[in-house]
């Protein structure tokens, strides 16, 4: 009975694996569909960009600070 009872939670748990699979399948389906990879980098890249020059402008705030 209890071996049984093993069983059965592990066709459970194999069930719920496999839809969790299916809907992470369907979750990327979806994202690709709403932003495309290139636009993505293209955004990617222009994030970089601005955390670039704010890093630069902190750095220099913090240099001109530091010799007074």
């Amino acid at each position: 009975m209890l071996s049984g009872l093993f069983a059965l939670t592990g066709l459970v748990n194999r069930k719920i694996d496999m839809v969790e699979r299916r809907q992470d399948k369907l979750e990327l389906k979806v994202a690709e569909q709403y932003v495309s990879h290139a636009e993505l980098d293209r955004r990617w890249e222009i994030l970089i960009k601005v955390v670039m020059r704010i890093e630069q402008k902190i750095d220099h705030h913090v240099d001109t600070h530091k010799s007074k």
